[in-house]
C-alpha cells in the first residue's frame, strides 16, 4: 500500500522529540515527513509518494528509504 502525502508538513522541531525523514535523491536535501509516536521503537512499513518541496521531484520511498531523526536537544 502507498500512502501519498499531499502536502509537506514543515514542523517547528521540538529538541529531543523523534521524526521520520528522507533524502530526495534530486536535490540531495532531507525533510520531515512526520513525528515518530513510536521515538524510533516500532520497524518502518510503509511506502510513501512524496513530492521535494525544494526541487519538486515526485519520487516513492520506501521503507528502508525513511530514517529516523531525533532532534537535539536545546
Amino acid at each position: 500500500m502507498v500512502k501519498t502525502v499531499a502536502k509537506q508538513w514543515e514542523p517547528a522541531l521540538i529538541p529531543g522529540e523523534w521524526y521520520l525523514r528522507y533524502m530526495c535523491p534530486n536535490c540531495q536535501t532531507a525533510h520531515i515527513l512526520f513525528r515518530d509516536l513510536t521515538r524510533g521503537s516500532a520497524p518502518i512499513r510503509a511506502t510513501y509518494f512524496i513530492e521535494c518541496p525544494a526541487c519538486r521531484l515526485k519520487e516513492t520511498y520506501e521503507s528502508q528509504d525513511i530514517e529516523r531523526y531525533q532532534h537535539l536537544e536545546a
